[in-house]
């Protein structure tokens, strides 16, 4: 019996890591481009410079920005294979925590 690694088939693949200039993103990064995937990477802050990744600087809080960066990234390399979000989530603007943990209470108003 033989056993794929999981890094076969990744050589060639247009991988887009959202929110990959530093922390979790990086390390993606990072660990894509090791196993052999073309890699890109889109943040509002610019990656350190040794980052395997071509950067793309976008900001995804609004479906505009999504969509521009979605235009640019598909004239550059003609689309991407693999999406990886790890850019930080936030509630929409008009929800806030309430503080409220009591069960059947609403945690977000």
């Amino acid at each position: 019996m033989s056993f794929r690694s999981p890094d076969e088939g990744l050589a060639g693949l247009r991988v887009l890591v959202t929110g990959g200039s530093r922390g979790l993103g990086a390390a993606t990064v990072r660990r894509f481009a090791a196993a052999g995937a073309t890699v890109l990477t889109a943040s509002r802050s610019a990656p350190p410079d040794d980052l395997p990744a071509t950067f793309f600087p976008a900001d995804l809080s609004s479906e505009a920005g999504a969509a521009d960066l979605g235009r640019r990234i598909t004239e550059s390399v003609g689309g991407v294979d693999v999406l990886v979000n790890t850019q930080e989530q936030r509630p929409a603007r008009h929800r806030h925590w309430s503080g409220q943990t009591r069960p059947g209470s609403p945690i977000w108003r």
